[in-house]
């Protein structure tokens, strides 16, 4: 009978056993050997087999879904961790996509202003209209919307000589 009891305290940790120990009121400390414990738990006058059986599934069985609460637990913070990462990493891009916004823009916006600017300049008429008195209207509007800065525009009425 002694040969099934050791095989059935060998296999659970040393944790188990002391559970098992106290549980049967024997009076124990962390640092004893497992040999000791088992031979506390079976010179117990408290000791029966099924009871000690039962007990240290018990305990094992508790012991085992704690660490695997444990490890769903860390598996869903690293979920959490993750989602949060690549929140930040969106919002983030969202950011830099507002920031660029002006710039995209700008690029438009110049266009727009050309247009702007080519309407608001009258139609040259080569029959009845000199060039020079065409150009200075357009200087004007060049000036105003600054198109020397966008496409190094020089006076244009220097370019051709006044009558």
């Amino acid at each position: 009978m002694t040969i099934k009891i050791g095989a059935q305290l060998s296999g659970p940790n040393p944790a188990c056993i002391l559970v098992v120990d106290k549980e049967l009121e024997e009076e124990v400390t962390p640092d004893l050997k497992i040999i000791y414990l088992r031979n506390l738990i079976v010179a117990s006058t408290n000791y029966e087999m099924k009871f000690v059986k039962e007990l240290l599934n018990t305990v094992i069985s508790q012991r085992t879904e704690e660490a695997e609460q444990t490890a769903e637990q860390r598996k869903h913070e690293l979920e959490s961790e993750e989602r949060r990462k690549r929140e930040e990493r969106e919002f983030e891009l969202e950011k830099l996509k507002l920031q660029n916004e002006p710039f995209n823009s700008a690029g438009s916006g110049s266009s727009r202003s050309k247009i702007d600017f080519l309407s608001e300049i009258p139609k040259f008429d080569q029959v009845n209209n000199d060039i020079s008195i065409y150009l200075i209207p357009f200087e004007r509007q060049a000036q105003a919307a600054d198109f020397r800065r966008y496409f190094g525009l020089h006076t244009c009425s220097v370019c051709y000589p006044m009558k």
